[in-house]
């Protein structure tokens, strides 16, 4: 059993910097009035890469490995573990279902969560089992001798995943980001099962 943890730092993100002009709300939310003009309207859509992301992560690891008994031997490993950044990819591809760029280019800190490939729970299981017939006549031995058998079981979570609207709702002009839609008032973050009631899509100009 033991402890497995990293940190990482100047990771890189993708972000659009030449947005429409905001409006900052009382409590934070970044509001995008209709008809805004970008930052700088002399430019389009910019694309910023910043080396200024972290990560960590952090795991219990464990191990049972029985050594060879009666033409047996087997091992078991579990780690659960959880893995938190600002970003995890430049590239849309490289993680289906989350967003290759900030969603928020005046506090990119809001991104922080479960990193793309998050795995809480990974349990690998692996056996051989030596054939009994080495005792066998000879000329049964020489056919059928020496095999064996084995097999290895992988178990393990789901990777997170980013709820994406396909438009810009938010009005925010910003490349290739889309919003995201918020939560209703006391509704649950974490379904798997059931009903996928809960979400709404904020009123146009909204982007938290």
């Amino acid at each position: 059993m033991g402890y497995s943890g990293s940190s990482a730092y100047h990771l890189t993100r993708d972000t659009d910097n030449n947005s429409a002009v905001p409006t900052f709300l009382p409590d934070g939310t970044v509001f995008y009035p209709a008809g805004q003009p970008r930052l700088n309207p002399a430019l389009g859509n910019t694309r910023i890469i910043a080396s200024d992301s972290n990560s960590s992560y952090h795991s219990l690891q464990m191990d049972f490995t029985q050594r060879l008994a009666h033409g047996l031997r087997s091992k078991v490993s579990y780690t659960f573990s959880k893995s938190i950044d600002d970003t995890s990819i430049l590239i849309s591809q490289h993680a289906s279902g989350n967003s290759s760029a900030v969603e928020n280019p005046f506090n990119f800190k809001v991104d922080r969560g479960l990193s793309a490939f998050d795995v809480r729970n990974n349990l690998v299981t692996n056996f051989t089992y030596d054939l009994p017939w080495k005792a066998s006549a000879a000329s049964v031995n020489k056919l059928i001798g020496g095999w064996q058998i084995g097999g290895i079981v992988t178990l393990q979570g789901g990777t997170p995943f980013s709820v994406l609207t396909s438009f810009s709702r938010s009005r925010d002009q910003a490349r290739s980001v889309s919003d995201r839609p918020n939560l209703l008032p006391g509704a649950n973050a974490n379904h798997i099962s059931g009903t996928t009631a809960g979400s709404v899509i904020e009123a146009g100009g909204v982007n938290n």
